[in-house]
């Protein structure tokens, strides 16, 4: 994830000398160096030195330690956005000091290319200038939704930050079954993909819902309507709705552990 942002900030035009990496794996710092320009460190608290503003980007278990490591040389301005799914505001507060500023987001991988769907919460004493600095950096890199209860970020996880794997599996089911009933691979997925991203485009630009222009496409006893009834009785929806609610409680669980951890 943190590759990706870098990618997004960089092609939006954020300056690269403004960022500054910090990775122990050399292979992946001189991937970042090549790749983006930007300057890479071995040790996080380097990387972070004199920062206005801190991206934590790492694995949930791993973010404690990390933010022990930088926290010593953090001023008390420095605004640290975290990015960790599952690890709560509070228990990273604790770990770089309550009276810092810190903000969580969600964002996906789509990000990248400047079209992620990022989540974002703040507690009620952080300032509104801090939030609206955060805002104008991830706007570069998509959409930013706020919301008012942290717990409502497992709802993000599931929904836009779990989200691409989900359209990119039904992609992946509708190129097999195309190249079963005799398309060319090569056309299939290049079929595929330009039909999600059509769909997107469409739901994006159009006033209407997306049950709105489902009904549009599926003509009353057409392909399209017998597709879908398909879908239907086979319980379509109901394994979203499930995968979904299985993704909210993992983010939650996840959530729960770390903080029962770091009170010990």
């Amino acid at each position: 994830m943190g590759a990706a942002m870098v990618e997004g900030l960089t092609i939006s035009g954020w300056p690269v000398e403004r960022i500054h990496v910090g990775d122990p794996d050399g292979g992946k710092r001189l991937q970042m160096e090549s790749r983006f320009g930007v300057r890479a460190y071995a040790a996080n608290r380097d990387a972070v030195r004199d920062a206005d503003l801190i991206i934590l980007a790492c694995k949930p278990a791993l973010a404690i330690p990390i933010c022990q490591e930088f926290a010593p040389v953090l001023s008390l301005s420095t605004i640290v956005v975290s990015c960790c799914a599952g690890v709560p505001s509070a228990v990273l507060r604790r770990t770089l000091g309550l009276e810092r500023p810190l903000i969580r987001i969600m964002p996906n991988t789509a990000v990248a290319m400047g079209q992620g769907a990022i989540g974002l919460y703040a507690d009620e004493d952080i300032e509104p200038n801090s939030i609206a600095s955060v805002s104008s950096i991830f706007d570069r890199l998509g959409i930013v939704c706020r919301v008012d209860d942290e717990t409502l970020l497992d709802a993000v996880i599931a929904l836009s930050g779990s989200g691409p794997a989900y359209f990119f599996l039904l992609m992946e089911a509708m190129i097999d079954s195309a190249v079963s009933i005799g398309m060319n691979p090569d056309n299939a997925r290049r079929m595929a993909v330009q039909t999600a991203l059509g769909a997107a485009r469409l739901a994006a630009r159009s006033a209407c819902s997306p049950a709105e222009l489902r009904k549009q496409v599926a003509t009353p006893g057409g392909t399209t309507e017998q597709a879908l009834n398909m879908l239907e009785r086979h319980g379509f929806r109901k394994a979203v709705a499930e995968a979904m609610f299985s993704a909210k409680e993992r983010a939650a669980l996840i959530a729960e552990q770390i903080e029962t951890e770091s009170k010990v």
